[in-house]
């Protein structure tokens, strides 16, 4: 059989923290081909997104495209590019388009202690999710389970005192309080 394989250039997953795909396609079957969507988070990592390797997507022509959409930010990763993967099967074989693809990136990313967003003192709670978030720094010695993903933030006192720090996590969250610079 013959398989091709396009790719994206790399991009970091660590910048943003959510991270989704769009792409329009369009496959013509003829009986033994496949046709299939891989996000790579490294050389030889893959995750497949899509995969269709009976009956056809779109078409029957070039422009007769079905738009996708994926949402990859449960595998956002350092490294991350996306192929495209066309194989014949072993005989012959049609042909698959793919058009105006598109990665979008947004929300602030801040898993790593260099990324910390900045708490003011009697601020409105911050919103945050780390559903998605990448681990950094060392695992909490009170932690009852593996640790998951980290959320940095960076507060400078402003007054002499007792600070109170309020969590509302829907779950039973670990706190750790560093002091310092994210080099130390």
């Amino acid at each position: 059989p013959s398989t091709i394989r396009l790719y994206t250039p790399w991009f970091d997953g660590d910048t943003f923290f959510h991270y989704t795909l769009d792409a329009d396609v369009v496959f013509r079957f003829s009986g033994t081909e496949h046709f299939a969507i891989y996000l790579q988070t490294g050389p030889s990592d893959s995750v497949e997104l899509f995969r269709k390797s009976n009956g056809q997507v779109g078409g029957p022509f070039f422009p007769q495209y079905v738009p996708l959409h994926f949402d990859l930010s449960a595998y956002r990763a350092p490294q991350m590019r996306i192929a495209f993967e066309y194989s014949d099967g072993g005989t012959w074989g049609y042909w698959t388009g793919v058009d105006n693809v598109k990665v979008t990136a947004q929300g602030v990313a801040n898993e790593r202690c260099a990324q910390a967003v900045p708490l003011l003192t009697g601020a409105p709670c911050l919103p945050a999710d780390n559903s998605t978030a990448l681990f950094e720094g060392p695992a909490a010695s009170c932690a009852a389970g593996p640790t998951v993903g980290s959320l940095w933030y960076r507060w400078t006192a402003d007054f002499t005192g007792v600070a109170r720090l309020n969590a509302a996590a829907g779950f039973n969250n670990v706190v750790n309080l560093y002091t310092g610079t994210c080099a130390d």
